[in-house]
C-alpha cells in the first residue's frame, strides 16, 4: 500500500546542465544523505541515473543525466534518448543547473539544444537552478561590487528570463553542509512543488504542438506537393 502510494504522489524531477555545473552534487543533496555515493562520486556522470525518496513530506524521483556537450558530440543526447525511449513516464520538472555569472555563450547554446531536444514545452516545467552562489560572492566580494540577485537575473539570456518569478529561479551555495545545506534544498524542493501545482500535477509531454496540428500541417504539405507536381506536369506537357 506503501508504495502504491508513493507511485501516486511521486514528482519526477530530472537535472540537466554543463559538465562541472554542480548537477550531480545538487542530486546527492535532494537524495539526501541516505544516497551517500549514489549520484556524487567525484566522477563525470556518463549515464542516466535515478534514485527515489521521501524527503520534506514530499515523494521524489531525483534523475541525474549527463553533462550537456558541444554540437560535435551528442553523447548527452544519445543517453536521454535511451531513457527517454524506455522510460514509462516522464518528469514533472526539469532543473537545468547553472555556475552563477558564467552565462556565457556556450550557456545559450546549451539551452538551445536542450530546447531543441525536448521542445519548447520544456520551459514551462523549469527550475534555474543557479550553483557555486558561494564562489560568486567572494568574486563579488573582491571586486567590491554590489550586483545583486535581481540584477543579476535581469543581465541573463532569453530562455532564463521569461519568468517574472522567484519561484522559477533558485540559488544553491554548494559550501553549506548540514541544517543550513536542508534548509537550502528544502527550499527547492518547496519551489518544485509550487511548480507541480501551477501545473496542475500535470508531467512534462516531449512535443511543440498537438498532434492534430501536426497532422493538419502534414496534410496541407502533401496536398500542396501533390499540387506542385500536378502544375509542374501540365506545363511539362504544353
Amino acid at each position: 500500500m506503501a508504495s502504491a502510494n508513493f507511485a501516486e504522489n511521486e514528482r519526477r524531477v530530472m537535472l540537466l546542465g554543463n559538465t562541472g555545473s554542480g548537477k550531480s552534487r545538487l542530486a546527492q543533496s535532494i537524495a539526501g544523505s541516505n544516497a551517500d555515493n549514489y549520484f556524487y562520486d567525484g566522477l563525470k556522470t556518463s549515464v542516466v541515473k535515478q534514485r527515489s525518496c521521501s524527503r520534506f513530506g514530499h515523494y521524489l524521483n531525483v534523475i541525474d543525466t549527463p553533462g550537456y556537450k558541444q554540437k560535435d558530440d551528442k553523447s548527452f543526447e544519445k543517453d536521454l534518448d535511451v531513457y527517454v525511449e524506455n522510460s514509462n513516464s516522464s518528469p514533472h520538472v526539469f532543473l537545468i543547473c547553472l555556475p552563477v555569472g558564467r552565462c556565457t555563450e556556450e550557456i545559450n547554446e546549451m539551452l538551445d539544444e536542450y530546447v531543441r531536444f525536448f521542445g519548447k514545452n520544456i520551459l514551462g516545467f523549469t527550475i534555474f537552478v543557479f550553483t557555486h552562489i558561494d564562489q560568486w560572492n567572494d568574486d563579488m566580494e573582491e571586486l567590491g561590487c554590489s550586483i545583486d540577485f535581481t540584477q543579476y537575473i535581469d543581465s541573463l539570456p532569453k530562455h532564463i528570463k521569461l519568468f517574472n518569478s522567484d519561484s522559477r529561479y533558485c540559488q544553491i551555495n554548494n559550501r553549506l553542509t548540514g541544517a543550513e545545506n536542508e534548509n537550502q534544498i528544502k527550499q527547492l524542493v518547496d519551489k518544485i512543488e509550487d511548480l507541480v501545482t501551477l501545473n496542475r500535477n500535470a508531467s512534462f509531454e516531449k512535443y511543440d504542438e498537438p498532434f492534430i496540428v501536426k497532422t493538419v500541417k502534414w496534410a496541407t504539405q502533401k496536398v500542396y506537393k501533390k499540387s506542385c507536381e500536378f502544375f509542374k506536369s501540365i506545363s511539362g506537357n504544353q
